[in-house]
C-alpha cells in the first residue's frame, strides 16, 4: 500500500488496513505520511485497550510492508519497548526533539 503524504487520521483506508482505528486507539490519534521517504511518524498516539497488541500488530504490518517507522520523544515505557524492537534513537537539532525510528538509518526497508 502507498503511504500517503501529510495527516492520516484515524478510520482513514491506510489506517484502517494497519489497524489504526477509532476501536483500538483514542480518537486523537494520529499519523503523518511521508510518500517519498516511505514513512509514517507517529507523533500522537493513546491504545483504547493498553497492552492488548494492537500497537505491535499495526506496528509490525507497517514494517513487513516496507514502511519505516518513526516515533518522535516516545514515552518512557514506549521506549522500553522500542529499545527491545530495535529502534535507533536519532536527535533532530532543528526541531529540538528525538525520534525513534526503525529501521535504522542505512538499514534497508524490506
Amino acid at each position: 500500500m502507498d503511504v500517503p503524504n501529510g495527516l492520516i487520521v484515524l478510520d482513514s483506508k491506510f489506517a484502517t488496513y494497519y489497524g489504526f482505528t477509532s476501536e483500538n486507539f483514542y480518537v486523537d490519534t494520529y499519523l503523518e505520511g511521508n510518500t517519498s521517504l516511505r514513512q509514517v511518524v507517529i507523533p500522537m498516539l493513546i491504545s483504547n485497550n493498553p497492552g492488548t497488541g494492537h500497537f505491535s500488530k499495526a506496528i509490525k504490518k507497517l514494517l513487513r510492508d516496507g514502511i519505516r517507522v518513526s516515533i518522535p520523544t516516545p514515552v518512557p515505557k514506549m521506549q522500553k519497548i522500542l529499545t527491545i524492537w530495535g529502534f535507533e534513537v536519532n536527535w533532530d537539532p532543528k526541531a529540538g526533539i528525538e525520534y525513534w525510528v526503525y529501521p535504522p538509518h542505512g538499514a534497508k526497508v524490506d
